[in-house]
């Protein structure tokens, strides 16, 4: 009988190359169950990177779709909240300037007059509100405020109605500073662009078009009526108590009349709103289906891993035994 026998530093040389290959097995295994996903992931597609290369990248575009919505549904949202203040504010403002005008008080007057004043520059302020470095309502203009401050507003139409001695006269002026395109409005009041905002891409096939400015006709309108009542604190009708009850109510007029439009821009932004909540949610549950989908590829058996991971231990454990053994052979304990 022939033996084949191996030298020691060539059987020390197999054991710490057994060694290493039990430990690296040993490494991985313990990796694919601490993330419950394979460390190989070209055998887990045999090569095809094809389906989960897709579904990568369909990740991706739904996550720089979630961050558009995100953005897209703060901004729709600050312009709601903008627009309510107008509405709110003119609704509430109109039933008091209609009942001054009624009343003929001087006091009751001049001191809704003056609380007209103060909720202009509320409004515009509101109406100037910015989401980061972007002006709501300026259209493509969104580095600049959508409207000049209320007190340049006022200095302009006081310049604008000098020598009027009538409410009539006085709103005439003001139809045609707000209405008139290149007018009053246009060339001092509004500070945006004339083009809407470019449309949010919120899915594969899907956006969302802010078109809201400040130049809408809707909030002309409800501006109109704010300036109308407040000239009358800046000195507009000066002793004619009168004219100025007169102009009082006809503000109040203007101020209801432009809460329709303004319902209506609402109700438009309302419908962007849920449009983009819709999407949201369908993106949502296209980005669940599509991780389930990658971790069926690269997800391991938990409990065939685990099996694995507990005989590379025992196989490591074996080694080490043994090689503590081999270690303490000599010739001496041979020849005993």
């Amino acid at each position: 009988m022939s033996y084949v026998a191996i030298g020691d530093l060539a059987h020390q040389f197999l054991l710490r190359q057994h060694s290493m290959q039990l430990k690296a097995n040993l490494a991985r295994l313990s990796g694919e169950v601490a993330s419950g996903q394979v460390s190989d992931v070209a055998a887990a597609v045999s090569g095809d990177f094809t389906p989960l290369a897709g579904i990568e990248r369909s990740l991706s575009n739904l996550e720089a779709f979630k961050t558009t919505a995100s953005e897209a549904g703060l901004f729709i949202n600050a312009v709601q909240d903008s627009l309510g203040l107008l509405q709110d504010t003119s609704n509430t403002l109109a039933q008091t300037l209609l009942t001054a005008g009624s009343a003929g008080s001087p006091t009751i007057i001049a001191s809704s007059a003056i609380d007209a004043r103060e909720k202009f520059g509320a409004v515009v302020s509101a109406l100037n509100t910015r989401i980061g470095d972007r002006s709501l309502l300026s259209g493509t203009a969104s580095d600049n405020p959508a409207l000049a401050s209320s007190d340049v507003m006022l200095a302009d139409l006081q310049t604008a109605v000098a020598g009027q001695t009538t409410a009539a006269g006085i709103k005439s002026v003001l139809d045609t500073w707000f209405d008139t395109p290149g007018g009053g409005f246009d060339t001092v009041a509004y500070k945006g662009s004339a083009t809407p905002l470019a449309p949010f891409q919120i899915g594969a096939d899907q956006q969302v078009k802010m078109g809201v400015r400040a130049s809408d006709p809707a909030v002309r309108g409800a501006l109109k009526g704010f300036a109308m009542s407040a000239l009358i604190a800046n000195g507009v009708l000066s002793g004619n108590t009168t004219e100025q009850g007169q102009l009082l109510r006809l503000a109040g007029e203007a101020l209801l009349t432009a809460q329709r439009g303004t319902s209506d821009l609402r109700a438009e932004i309302g419908s962007m709103q849920a449009h983009v909540e819709a999407i949201s949610v369908h993106n949502q549950a296209e980005r669940s289906t599509l991780s389930l989908a990658r971790s069926e590829i690269l997800s391991v058996d938990p409990y065939q891993t685990a099996t694995e991971l507990q005989a590379a231990q025992t196989g490591l454990e074996t080694l080490y035994a043994l090689t503590a053994r081999v270690s303490r052979l000599s010739l001496v304990n041979f020849l005993r």
